[in-house]
């Protein structure tokens, strides 16, 4: 869905060799001096080639579009949306095969993001690259 990023914001993301997630402590002094915006961009960043960011997400509510990288999960497109203290990430891969690995994962991603974004309801989802819904 495409509405609400008409004033979207492309930003240019440096090349990472390698990412290091940071403990469920480093996540509560991250995001106790942070904005979750900023702590968000900044986490998507270290893996993608692009990142779209709504103007509404400084807001508390919005999203993030990552294009991740063709070495990270072959290039996955990935929207984080916030809203209220609802956190969803949906994961539309490239490929068949990707979609299987990712739905394959998806209950362990869930219980790995809610213990470090307990804040947060989370939820993820996995599409197809037709599945614009």
């Amino acid at each position: 869905d495409a509405a609400g990023m008409d004033d979207d914001v492309e930003v240019a993301v440096p090349v990472v060799e390698s990412v290091v997630l940071p403990s469920a402590a480093d996540v509560v002094r991250m995001t106790a001096s942070a904005e979750p915006a900023e702590v968000l961009v900044q986490a998507a960043s270290a893996i993608a080639d692009t990142l779209v960011v709504s103007p509404g997400l400084l807001r508390g509510q919005g999203e993030v579009l990552v294009q991740l990288k063709p070495d990270v999960l072959e290039g996955t497109e990935v929207r984080i949306s916030v809203v209220g203290r609802e956190l969803s990430v949906v994961f539309q891969p490239q490929s068949v095969d990707m979609a299987v690995l990712i739905e394959r994962c998806r209950p362990q991603l869930v219980q790995q993001l809610a213990a470090r974004i307990s804040a947060f309801n989370v939820a993820v989802d996995v599409r197809k690259k037709a599945d614009r819904s």
